[in-house]
Order: structure tokens, then C-alpha cells, then sequence
């Protein structure tokens, strides 16, 4: 039900446009939130591509020139800067600001081709975690702790990632220690 909650999803979208979209890191649609109501949102619209076009069905296509009218270089470096934007902004969500577009499929994140070169778009608001930021703080210690291999201290940040409550973990705390890290390997 919170997906189709209109004022909320205005809600979603003003407040990424203000974190993300303002700057020009990535586009987001513009709200005009004195045409929106509880049936309706009114937004700019958005010319854009889907990231990830089904061409693998369609036998004539045999090489990304073929498909894009660009040399293969050009299409990997395009690829790539926009792979590298993507990554910076879901890091940008997840671990600096904590407001997360949860729904990030082909269809809600689109390549948009500006002035200058491509960026990404993201669409439908429906759907936006907030992460806290002891959470935010937790997902870095535990990546460090992962890499370290010290899944003492892994184990000990599950409360804090607010995965598991502090009392089961402590319940058979060695045993969990010894499962992470038979997953870990």
C-alpha cells in the first residue's frame, strides 16, 4: 500500500530531487506539487532509454556497433562511465545521505543522453528506504571487519546493522562468530 500512496511517493520524490537531482549528480523529475493530489502526480517528464534493452532475442543484432551505431570502444566507454555513476550514486545513497531509491530495476532508472555525454535518470518514487545513519556507519565497519576477516567484530555490528536483536546474538554468541565465518569462506 505505501507504493501507491501518491502523497507519499511526492514525498519521496521532493526529497531526492532536493539530495540528488539539484545538483546534477543524476536527473530526477522535477515535482509540481500544486498539480498533485492523492490520485495524481504531476511531474517533468523524462526522454530516456532503459539501461538494459532486450536485444539478446533479436538475432540481427551480432555487435554493439550494430546495435548502437558506434564503434564497440565507444559503446564500453559509455557503458562504463554510466556503470561508474550508478555506483557512485547507490554509494551516495546507501552510505552518505541514508534516502535510497528502493526500487532500482531496468525500468526505473533510465540513460538520458545530454549536452554533455550521458547521465542517469531515476523514475517512480513508490518505493524510498531511509537508512539511519548508525546503520550507515555499521555497513562501513562490517565491509572493514569482512575484509579483515574479523567476524568477531562482524558479528558484534549486527545489532547495530539492526539485523538481529544484541540478546540473540549473545545468546550462543561463539556459535554465530563460527557461522559467519563458514559463510564468509
Amino acid at each position: 500500500y505505501e507504493e501507491l500512496n501518491y502523497e507519499r511517493e511526492c514525498d519521496n520524490l521532493s526529497e531526492f530531487y532536493d539530495l540528488y537531482g539539484a545538483d546534477g549528480t543524476v536527473i530526477v523529475p522535477k515535482l509540481y506539487p500544486d498539480l498533485c493530489s492523492s490520485r495524481l502526480i504531476s511531474m517533468s517528464w523524462i526522454n530516456g532509454e532503459k539501461l538494459v534493452d532486450d536485444i539478446s532475442s533479436n538475432n540481427n543484432y551480432r555487435n554493439s556497433e550494430d546495435i548502437t551505431g558506434m564503434d564497440s570502444e565507444m559503446v564500453k566507454k559509455e557503458s562504463l562511465e554510466l556503470v561508474k555513476s550508478g555506483i557512485k550514486s547507490t554509494l551516495s545513497q546507501l552510505l552518505e545521505k541514508g534516502v535510497l531509491h528502493a526500487d532500482p530495476h531496468a525500468g526505473n532508472i533510465l540513460k538520458v543522453k545530454t549536452s554533455n555525454g550521458h547521465k542517469l535518470a531515476y523514475i517512480d518514487f513508490g518505493l524510498v528506504a531511509k537508512v539511519p545513519l548508525q546503520v550507515r556507519e555499521a555497513l562501513v565497519c562490517s565491509i572493514i571487519h569482512l575484509i579483515e576477516r574479523n567476524f568477531t567484530a562482524l558479528a558484534n555490528e549486527f545489532d547495530s546493522l539492526m539485523l538481529m536483536p544484541k540478546e540473540e546474538i549473545e545468546r550462543d554468541f561463539s556459535a554465530f562468530v563460527f557461522e559467519l565465518q563458514k559463510v564468509c569462506d
